[in-house]
């Protein structure tokens, strides 16, 4: 058996169905784990993946959960990461997910009250509210990101709720690393 990487025209995972995609990746493990090894051997993974408890197995849950959002193997490295042993998205990422089933986005507010989002997809639209308050409301605002950089937290927390509106068949299970933290 050869543990040479093979390569495959890239689908969709909407192309190829939950289950085909289970069955693709579990059929390429041994060329995924490979690839996590060389990235994590190369200093290529972030901080938090090289001092888990097992940096390839972390790395290789990157690159799967990425691989499930139809990302490739160095986007997922930096927008996905394992906090506590879990996957979990950045804000970023769920943001530009909601983009890809063709929503667009419009700031109307963006300071260190609050975040206002407008989303329109077609003739539907909406709009995603997350203020200073909701954040104190949730127990966030003792955490230094909180403290530092409120109007960039706050933005994060608004493109987390539009993508769980918007797309939760991409987000759905999934959470940020603020959220897994808080709990």
């Amino acid at each position: 058996m050869s543990t040479a990487l093979s390569v495959v025209e890239p689908q969709a995972p909407e192309v190829m169905g939950g289950f085909a995609l289970a069955r693709y990746i579990t059929e390429q493990a041994g060329p995924i784990a490979k690839l996590a090894q060389l990235y994590v051997n190369g200093g290529l993974v972030p901080t938090n993946i090289l001092r888990a408890q097992n940096p390839v197995g972390a790395a290789f849950t990157v690159l799967t959960t990425g691989m499930e959002l139809g990302l490739p193997p160095a986007t997922s490295l930096r927008v996905i990461h394992v906090i506590e042993g879990r996957a979990s998205l950045s804000a970023d990422l769920m943001a530009g997910l909601a983009m890809q089933s063709g929503v667009s986005l419009e700031y109307l507010q963006n300071d260190n009250v609050g975040c206002k989002i407008r989303w329109t997809r077609g003739k539907s639209t909406g709009i995603v509210l997350f203020t200073i308050d909701d954040a104190r409301t949730a127990g966030l605002l003792n955490k230094d990101n909180w403290k530092k950089y409120p109007k960039a937290m706050l933005r994060a927390a608004a493109a987390r709720e539009l993508a769980r509106i918007i797309s939760p068949n991409k987000t759905i299970g999934l959470r940020t690393r603020d959220e897994i933290e808080s709990d």
